[in-house]
């Protein structure tokens, strides 16, 4: 049948998955052999596809977690730092004697060389930041930290969340780069070599289907649901592409992780990753349907 081809993924799974879900039509194709056969060639089309589906929707999930966690370890690294900058600022400007204000002051200057900038940095970034600054800060820095007390904490306890949080916060960063890259055509997580022979398979066996309706008049009484409900999948299809609303679609909004949603730092800067959000649903729509046979 001409424009099978034209179906997406989603596409594909809802006509198959509504046939081998129905016991009336089931039963229809099992009063043949030929029918019987082809009942089996369905369900191999039609399950390869939705294990890709099943295995895509897993990496969206497991995105967003990174996604949201990246987020909460921001906050916090931002929080942790601004608390100690702001309470070594005060210390310096409220102590009576010049030796102590100077060292308050010395040590914000080792631990905020550029001020609070360090918290308008890309994630990556500040994750970076926080592991150099790690090994900056020596054993009397920290023992001068853990001096001061300031409410139910020493500073060198908000230093070590700060720390922590922005080491966590790289970790979350790289995680969530190498999942992008394993959802674009090329990565492991949509596998197009895998989507391209499923969908393949798909086709012939919906058209092999279609064969067997008309070579098997027991099949008969299938033909006209079948073929309905192919010409409005493909009409569907098309008006969606002549409109504009297809571009890149993947009908299955619950899975998409938009660029608002994956921020890479606090300004919205980007480190060239986000494009690749973009690509994870256009995996099954036109870019990739159009070459797939």
């Amino acid at each position: 049948m001409k424009n099978l081809h034209l179906l997406n993924l989603n596409a594909m799974l809802n006509l198959t998955g509504q046939w081998l879900n129905d016991e009336e039509f089931i039963n229809a194709l099992g009063v043949s052999n030929l029918g019987t056969a082809m009942l089996e060639e369905l369900k191999k089309g039609h399950e390869p596809l939705a294990e890709l589906k099943n295995k895509r929707a897993k990496a969206h999930a497991k995105l967003r977690n990174l996604i949201d966690a990246a987020g909460e370890l921001d906050i916090l690294h931002d929080r942790k730092a601004r608390s100690v900058y702001y309470h070594l600022h005060a210390l310096g400007e409220g102590a009576n004697d010049d030796a102590k204000a100077d060292e308050y002051r010395e040590l914000q200057g080792v631990l905020f060389p550029d001020g609070l900038n360090v918290v308008k940095l890309p994630f990556l970034e500040e994750g970076g930041a926080a592991l150099a600054l790690e090994r900056t800060v020596s054993p009397d820095m920290r023992a001068k930290l853990a001096a001061i007390v300031v409410g139910e904490h020493t500073l060198d306890d908000l230093f070590g969340a700060w720390i922590a949080a922005g080491v966590a916060l790289g970790k979350v960063v790289d995680q969530r780069a190498e999942l992008k890259a394993s959802l674009t055509r090329t990565g492991s997580a949509v596998g197009e070599i895998d989507l391209r022979g499923g969908r393949s398979r798909w086709v012939k066996a919906v058209n092999g289907l279609l064969w067997a309706i008309e070579m098997d008049e027991k099949l008969g009484p299938l033909a006209e649901r079948v073929r309905a409900a192919l010409d409005e999948a493909i009409a569907a299809k098309l008006r969606a592409r002549d409109s504009g609303d297809d571009v890149g679609a993947s009908a299955d909004p619950q899975e998409e992780v938009s660029v608002a949603e994956d921020p890479e730092g606090d300004d919205g800067e980007s480190d060239g990753e986000v494009d690749q959000v973009d690509q994870i649903d256009q995996i099954d729509g036109d870019d990739v349907s159009e070459v797939a046979e």
